[in-house]
């Protein structure tokens, strides 16, 4: 249980520095492209999340 907190604090951290991050200057996207974007890293974020948490329980039930 103790590793899959750490896991969600980790990606939590990861998740709150891919937010932080903006396009580079002189490279602007229109706003509707930049939000499609957000939302597209959203989704593969909260997948990946998601089939570590599968993962690391399926470790867990495992080694017991």
């Amino acid at each position: 249980m103790r590793m899959l907190n750490h896991l969600r604090e980790a990606l939590g951290s990861l998740w709150s520095s891919i937010q932080r991050r903006s396009s580079p200057v002189g490279d602007k996207v229109p706003h509707e492209v930049e939000d499609r974007g957000k939302a597209d890293a959203r989704a593969r974020f909260w997948t990946e999340f998601r089939e570590g948490q599968r993962e690391a329980e399926a470790r867990s039930s495992r080694s017991r």
